[in-house]
């Protein structure tokens, strides 16, 4: 009897909390969580930042005073998060609560179902992270995925004589997607399928000059297979299309593809297609993976906010292990173009080139080393017009951007003294021409280099760093190098309550004809944090003094000084 009793009263525990559940717009919960046994439990933070600044610099950059109050308020409402934040200073407001969107996502084992404001992706082509007011419902029993949503994507939007909003007029569209899907041992094969349609009524009223706001519609359907081969050959392709009616009658031409065949002819509807493919092999030592894509111009679906369309790529990733792993390379090659119906004034044509080496001399020696082209040619086709010549209209535009990334780190010293030196150096290049008198050539390269040694001391909870930088730019004709020492230095009391940090940097810029102006910036911060008897309730007050000086300067650039100090505090439960 005793247990009949509490078998029942769990019952009517769940029961309740799932009505309760239901009744609260949260965030995504797993039903099996839910309990009053749980109660409420609340937890948050505050924040106060006291910022104060003054100096004699003539444009005083900042305010004299700043103050920003933040804080969160999370409460687990018997399994349930309710989420409140709000954020104050002295110029501005703002506050948030879970109320705004009605949102619900129960969840049970492998079922989940989303009310409300949902945002689900299906893929790419299909359905794709549009936010829709409805519902949705995800299912993984074993190796199946099902997926189903339905709701509005768009709500109507009636024209307003007093404020004209021609471009923010839209009819109500209702719209609904399904996708289903099978994993196997080797193999993975899944489609989706989305829908949307315009409705006509729920604009009483539409202006001449919104002639271009006809009532649409669209159909998508997408296809994904995967297969594995003998463990180490890959191959993937997804094939998607889609169909739009009611187009407005500016829009581009049709799509070349199989589907517009069979289309209706003297219709408003236009179709478009996307594919992708990849074949690979993997292995210990090497890998090599080659893909292909193309995207109709003009794609378009409802269930996306924005799809990258009219173009075709072909790319090529090699990748080699050596050594157990102690030497890696990888290698990312693709050239992508445009205009693939030649509707278009110009093309566009892009090489990509991006070799990755990682080498592991020891285990406390490493070395990088990354290489990267990205070279964009434009061809403007001329217009075709007796009267009218333009030197632009023959243009032939291409860009060059390389970029050369290098880097080495040795580690050594003890486990109580540590120690680590850093170097790093980049290279980045850009060039653009054009065979027109009328557009300038234009070259830039930028140097940037840097060398740092660090030590820390376990002990002493110390830790000191020092570097020095340089940096060269060469850009629009004007060469400046930056050059600058900088040190630090962090030190810790009592396990961790109390910080400390002084920090100083020294730099020098260098224009040919200019005067030089050098800056020193010094920088001084103090932390406490108090121990408490709940490991969930922590304090931190936190104080900094930052000092800038321009030591030097001119009637252009006057020497200055500028004081900055932050006093901060958070609290944390």
């Amino acid at each position: 009897m005793t247990e009949g009793i509490k078998r029942c009263k769990a019952k009517l525990s769940a029961a309740a909390a799932l009505l309760l559940f239901a009744a609260l717009p949260v965030a995504a919960q797993d039903i099996d969580a839910l309990s009053f046994k749980k109660g409420v439990k609340i937890s948050g933070g505050m924040g106060l930042n006291n910022q104060f600044y003054t100096g004699n610099n003539a444009s005083n950059r900042r305010p004299p005073y700043a103050m920003f109050l933040t804080g969160n308020l999370n409460v687990n409402l018997f399994g349930m998060p309710l989420p409140f934040s709000f954020a104050f200073s002295n110029t501005s407001k703002s506050y948030t609560q879970p109320f705004n969107n009605f949102q619900l996502a129960p969840k049970y084992k492998w079922a989940q179902a989303h009310f409300g404001t949902v945002s689900m992706s299906f893929s790419e082509y299909t359905l794709a992270g549009h936010s829709f007011d409805g519902v949705g419902l995800e299912l993984t029993p074993d190796r199946w995925t099902i997926s189903a949503a339905y709701g509005r994507f768009l709500k109507a939007i009636p024209y307003n004589d007093l404020a004209p909003n021609l471009d923010q007029m839209s009819y109500r569209r209702m719209g609904g997607a399904l996708r289903v899907g099978y994993t196997g041992d080797t193999y993975a094969v899944e489609t989706s399928i989305f829908g949307a349609k315009d409705d006509a009524s729920s604009l009483r009223y539409i202006p001449q000059e919104a002639v271009l706001l006809p009532p649409q519609d669209n159909y998508a359907i997408g296809i994904k297979a995967r297969k594995t081969f003998y463990k180490n050959f890959l191959v993937d392709v997804e094939y998607s299309f889609s169909v739009l009616g009611g187009a407005p009658t500016d829009s581009a031409e049709q799509s070349k593809n199989f589907l517009s065949k069979l289309l209706p002819s003297g219709t408003r509807q236009r179709s478009f297609d996307a594919i992708s493919a990849s074949v690979g092999y993997t292995a210990p030592v090497w890998g090599l993976l080659l893909g292909y894509k193309r995207v109709a111009p003009g794609y378009t679906t409802f269930g996306g906010y924005y799809v990258v369309e009219d173009l075709e790529s072909f790319t090529l990733q090699p990748s080699l292990r050596l050594w157990q792993n102690k030497v890696q390379f990888s290698a990312h090659a693709g050239v992508e173009y445009n205009n693939l119906n030649g509707t278009r004034s110009s093309d566009d044509l892009r090489i990509v080139a991006s070799p990755t080496l990682t080498v592991a001399i020891t285990e406390k020696w490493m070395c990088n080393a990354a290489y990267s082209n990205f070279t964009s040619y434009t061809t403007t086709r001329p217009l075709v017009d007796p009267n009218f010549a333009d030197a632009l209209d023959t243009l032939n535009f291409y860009q060059v951007n390389q970029s050369i990334n290098a880097g080495t780190s040795y580690a050594f010293g003890s486990e109580e003294k540590s120690q680590q030196l850093m170097a790093n150096f980049a290279y980045q290049f850009a060039n653009s021409e054009s065979k027109s008198d009328t557009v300038v050539t234009q070259l830039s390269n930028f140097v940037n280099a840097m060398l740092t040694y660090s030590l820390s001391i376990k002990a002493r909870q110390l830790s000191l760093s020092a570097g020095f930088s340089f940096n060269q730019n060469n850009a629009a004709g004007i060469k400046s190098t930056y050059i600058g020492p900088t040190l630090s230095a962090n030190k810790m009391w009592l396990e961790g309550q109390i910080s400390a940090g002084l920090s100083a940097s020294y730099s020098q810029n260098f224009v040919p004809e200019q005067p030089s102006s050098p800056i020193l910036n010094t920088a001084l911060s103090a932390g406490y944090s108090p121990k408490t008897q709940s490991s969930k309730v922590k304090h931190r007050i936190q104080a900094n003094v930052g000092l800038l000086n321009r030591l030097k300067g001119d009637e252009v650039q006057p020497a200055f000084h500028e004081l900055t100090a932050t006093v901060a505090y958070n609290f944390n439960f």
